[in-house]
């Protein structure tokens, strides 16, 4: 996660930002407790509105946590 982070800019501060890819596992880890629709929908959010996002990272991980993707990834 703290690889993939990318410089960024919040009002005038600088800061670190965390990929797409990692908010959505992020995403995906916290709904395995407690089902979210609110999650539900940003990680269907980010999906639509990052249409080249690496699935393949993500994946991964989904696969080797068991993770269940509720069918949204």
């Amino acid at each position: 996660e703290f690889s993939r982070k990318r410089p960024g800019q919040i009002w005038d501060s600088n800061c670190w930002i965390i990929s797409v890819e990692d908010l959505i596992l992020a995403k995906l880890i916290w709904i395995q407790e407690l089902y979210s629709e609110n999650q539900s929908n940003d990680i269907q959010n980010l999906l639509m509105d990052n249409p080249d996002v690496d699935r393949a990272s993500p994946g991964e991980w989904i696969a080797e946590l068991r993770l269940n993707t509720f069918g949204l990834y």
